[in-house]
């Protein structure tokens, strides 16, 4: 077996241990929820949340969750797609990166996986649609190192930028904030770093996306099943490709996705102590 189909069995692995996307959505959208907020039946993941107290410590142990699996699968990755790996998930720090350059306080929250300085184009650019750019332009060349075929692989990411993107939105929406430009413009900024069948791939996602967004009133609602609908166009693009460069795409994006309902979900169970 090559370094490569050893890569490809740790993360079709990786990608099929619970609590699957899914059905953490499903318990996210319960109205009145009954049960636990980790499903039945994972209990080293129920142990290590059930000791929680805080946000502080909720964002502690997530971290260090995420951050085991990532080092885990790493050892199985040939160098240039574990570097593509890193970039991907600083998708999740991504609006963190913005507030730092906006406010000028780079030393509140650190940065665990992103670095301030490969941002630093966007410094004084009063727009986190900047950071977005940024990031699927350091996502290319790393997709570029690692492999030849990137179409696919950056049409996803690129989708799950939108969807973070279209979340702070929604985010400012909700604070009365003033806005910071329309998806639209962030939609042709992806486009600039995509060719080929992913330019279609990522215009197809972004309108099922926007749509599924748009079905509930209830803003929680919607967004699982934005989250819900990404995570489906990521498996249904990259799961069957056998690509590594896929592979590993599709698994950032699961992690991603995982982290932010977990945090949802265990946060509501939090009572003061």
């Amino acid at each position: 077996m090559t370094e490569v189909d050893s890569a490809k069995a740790v993360l079709y692995i990786e990608l099929s241990k619970p609590p699957l996307i899914p059905e953490l959505a499903k318990l996210a959208m319960e109205r009145a929820p009954t049960r636990p907020p980790v499903p039945e039946g994972h209990e080293v993941l129920r142990a290590r949340l059930s000791t929680v107290r805080s946000l502080e410590e909720l964002d502690r142990v997530l971290l260090e969750l995420t951050s085991s699996e990532l080092e885990y699968v790493a050892r199985y990755l040939p160098e240039e797609y574990t570097e593509y790996l890193r970039v991907l998930m600083e998708a999740g720090e991504l609006e963190l990166v913005y507030s730092k350059l906006a406010s000028g306080a780079p030393e509140k929250a650190p940065l665990q996986r992103a670095k301030l300085a490969d941002y630093d184009a966007c410094r004084g650019v009063a727009r986190f649609s900047c950071v977005v750019s940024r990031h699927l332009s350091r996502l290319r060349t790393a997709c570029e190192k690692a492999c030849k075929d990137c179409d696919e692989a950056l049409a996803l990411a690129a989708l799950l930028d939108t969807f973070l993107y279209v979340r702070y939105l929604d985010n400012l929406k909700a604070l009365r904030l003033g806005g910071d430009e329309s998806v639209r413009g962030v939609v042709t900024n992806a486009l600039i770093f995509l060719t080929g069948p992913g330019a279609v791939y990522f215009e197809s996602g972004v309108v099922k996306l926007l749509e599924a967004g748009k079905r509930e009133e209830n803003a929680m609602v919607a967004w699982c099943n934005s989250a819900l609908t990404l995570y489906e166009a990521a498996k249904n693009a990259l799961y069957y490709a056998d690509s590594l460069i896929d592979l590993v795409t599709l698994f950032g994006i699961d992690r991603l996705l995982r982290h932010v309902l977990l945090r949802l979900l265990v946060s509501r169970w939090l009572r003061p102590w």
